[in-house]
């Protein structure tokens, strides 16, 4: 992606694909069906594989509520068994076939999956699991507001943070109850 739209090359040629609103791109996710989920400044949608010209953009803004739809740049896109979440800088959009719910969300906030569980950090309230369009609380000391930008696995238990902030932070999750993650952060 750039200012000028969306470049896909299928090994042999180039294609260049405008969003609907000329929006310039600033997440995808490719799924394991080949569909690429994109998000823009305010729009989101995705690339469907289309046997003809190769793949189609499909627009999904129209299905957030009006009042949601100047949301900004989508910073974040993650897929898991409970749909596809967008993550803007209010809300998290989540798609399911029954439709697009918004989840509203702190300014700062940084989205991210570990073991297949997708987790909210927000800076005044710490980490959350997404639980379909729930925010459930992970019993955890919040540590100082962080700038979360990456998340890295280091084994089943342990991740490394990376904090614009502060540096690096080695978090510890217990998963022992799914509905009551536990997790310690420490420099």
């Amino acid at each position: 992606g750039n200012g000028d739209g969306i470049l896909m090359y299928n090994s042999r040629n180039w294609s260049k694909f405008l969003l609907a609103n000329s929006a310039t791109p600033s997440s995808f996710l490719c799924d394991e069906n080949d569909v690429v989920w994109v998000g823009a400044q305010s729009e989101l949608g995705c690339f469907l594989p289309d046997n003809l010209a190769g793949y189609r953009y499909v627009s999904l803004t129209h299905l957030v509520k009006s009042k949601f739809r100047e949301f900004g740049f989508v910073f974040s896109i993650n897929k898991t068994s409970d749909g596809i979440y967008f993550r803007t800088a209010e809300n998290i959009f989540r798609l399911i076939p029954q439709g697009m719910f918004t989840i509203p969300i702190e300014r700062g906030a940084s989205l991210f999956e570990f073991r297949r569980t997708l987790f909210l950090y927000e800076p005044l309230k710490g980490f959350s699991v997404v639980s379909g369009n729930k925010l459930l609380r992970v019993f955890c000391e919040v540590p100082p507001p962080m700038l979360i930008r990456k998340v890295i696995p280091l084994g089943r238990d342990s991740a490394l943070i990376v904090d614009a902030r502060a540096g690096l932070h080695k978090a510890i999750f217990d998963f022992t109850n799914r509905y009551a993650i536990k997790m310690s952060v420490r420099p």
